[in-house]
């Protein structure tokens, strides 16, 4: 019989522990900003990177959703251009999507990467005349996204490239993760990218079981995986893409759960372990024409959002990024004519709509940001430790003795020995209200809850070892724990 090895320990036994110092606060969201328009050839009018008044105004949107970091795509210097200086004007910063540039740059017929012919050509032409004008703005470098295993080497091969070049070598690198649940073509060949059935990772949607066998081999590769690209792209900021809002998770509950959550957990902890910083995409973004054999983006509102990203906090998140800014079609990029005359509207909303309109995506981004905003500082300043929930056989931690119910999971931010420990508190459901007691493991002074609406800390407890968590309005409730 196979040896079942609890997920738990299989992930404490494959990371060092984290930094003892102060994580970094992540200030705004970063974007990863679309383009279809601008790809073709000829641009349409609504182009936003062909036109000054275009450019400025897209930046002053996405800013005002909460968006300071901006992924540029492959975009020509001028149209870089026209981005970049309303992104330095208002105090944000960029930087430059290098996955093509770099996989162009062959010596001669070998195939491999070649960093002379990288740095004389895509280095001397375009980066560094941008990081002469724009400075700090031009802040670092966005690799190529949902690398497989097959491109292990070659981020390695971008990252001794780039930190060879005094000019380059404090330059922040931004990398995206393939998601857990990614299919074998996903690592291998990236011929036929998608994800796995439930079945395939061992879950029974029907009867709600879990062959952990079968689930911790997915953990196991997934997780040598992400230690692989975390190792040889160093890289500043390590994010993954998990949309949970569509219907084949939506209807198998603790397939979505246990993805979700272990995603969360291995992509937070090899991240914190090597000094990097956890980023999660989030679904903003809505599929509006049937995908045939996919599975589409249901609407994604500003409570949903506030869920997802509460469970991040709750696994030690630390920042977010907006998926996508502008909406798109899902048809080939060379197919013009279906893309002009037969996408409208497009096949997935973004942000931003295809004629530089706002959809309604935007105001539930804006209010997601005004929540997950005020998180990130307030935790900044502690170190995550570890989570406590019921339903993935956590029941306790440091300071969360027991939880009454597992609608409620918890992060823990300190330990039981500092003056002050933060607990950030998720729901289990992404649409029904949870509450649930917590039994701490020892008397607090005083505790004090969190006003998101106020934006200010408010007692609710002294002389206490129990917290009385509900979750309703909120999907996440922030306590921070004093010993005077």
């Amino acid at each position: 019989m196979k040896s079942i090895v609890p997920l738990s320990l299989l992930l404490a036994a494959a990371l060092p522990l984290p930094s003892p110092a102060a994580e970094q606060w992540v200030d705004g969201e970063f974007v990863m900003m679309t383009a279809e328009n601008c790809q073709l050839k000829p641009q349409l009018d609504s182009c936003y990177a062909a036109d000054a008044a275009l450019a400025e105004q897209t930046i002053d949107r996405l800013a005002r959703m909460g968006a300071k970091h901006f992924l540029l795509p492959s975009f020509d210097p001028p149209e870089l251009e026209r981005l970049a200086g309303p992104i330095k004007d208002r105090g944000l910063d960029f930087y430059t999507y290098e996955g093509w540039a770099w996989k162009s740059s062959k010596k001669g017929n070998e195939g491999t990467d070649d960093c002379s012919t990288y740095r004389s050509g895509r280095v001397a032409n375009v980066l560094l005349p941008l990081k002469t004008r724009y400075g700090a703005a031009f802040a670092g470098l966005h690799y190529v996204d949902e690398p497989g295993e097959v491109d292990i080497g070659h981020v390695g091969g971008l990252t001794r490239c780039v930190k060879s070049d005094p000019q380059l070598a404090q330059m922040k690198i931004f990398i995206n993760l393939l998601p857990l649940f990614a299919n074998n073509d996903s690592y291998v060949s990236g011929e036929d990218p998608s994800h796995l059935a439930p079945p395939q990772y061992g879950v029974d949607c029907a009867i709600g079981a879990v062959d952990s066998g079968k689930f911790n081999d997915m953990v196991v590769r997934y997780s040598a995986y992400a230690q692989s690209i975390a190792d040889a792209a160093r890289p500043d900021y390590l994010a993954f893409n998990f949309y949970p809002f569509v219907p084949s998770l939506q209807n198998c509950t603790v397939a979505r759960d246990r993805l979700l959550a272990w995603n969360m957990s291995i992509v937070s902890n090899i991240a914190r372990s090597r000094g990097q910083v956890p980023v999660a995409y989030l679904q903003n973004a809505m599929t509006t024409k049937a995908v045939p054999g996919g599975d589409s983006f249901d609407y994604a509102n500003f409570h949903k959002l506030r869920w997802y990203a509460s469970w991040f906090y709750a696994f030690g998140g630390r920042g977010l990024a907006n998926y996508i800014s502008h909406s798109i079609c899902l048809k080939e990029a060379n197919d013009t004519q279906s893309i002009v005359h037969g996408c409208r509207p497009a096949d997935t909303m973004g942000l931003i709509d295809q004629d530089n309109q706002l959809t309604a995506l935007a105001s539930d981004q804006t209010s997601l940001h005004g929540f997950s905003r005020q998180a990130q500082a307030e935790l900044a300043p502690y170190v995550y430790r570890g989570f406590v929930d019921n339903a993935l056989s956590v029941p306790t931690g440091e300071l969360v003795g027991w939880i009454s119910s597992n609608e409620v999971l918890a992060g823990e931010y300190g330990r039981g020995s500092d003056a002050r420990a933060p607990v950030f508190f998720a729901r289990r459901s992404p649409d029904a209200a949870g509450a649930a007691t917590i039994g701490l493991n020892k008397w607090w002074v005083k505790v004090e809850q969190y006003d998101f609406d106020a934006g200010q800390w408010r007692v609710v407890g002294t002389s206490t070892n129990r917290i009385d968590v509900a979750l309703d309005a909120f999907p996440g409730a922030l306590y921070r724990l004093s010993a005077q």
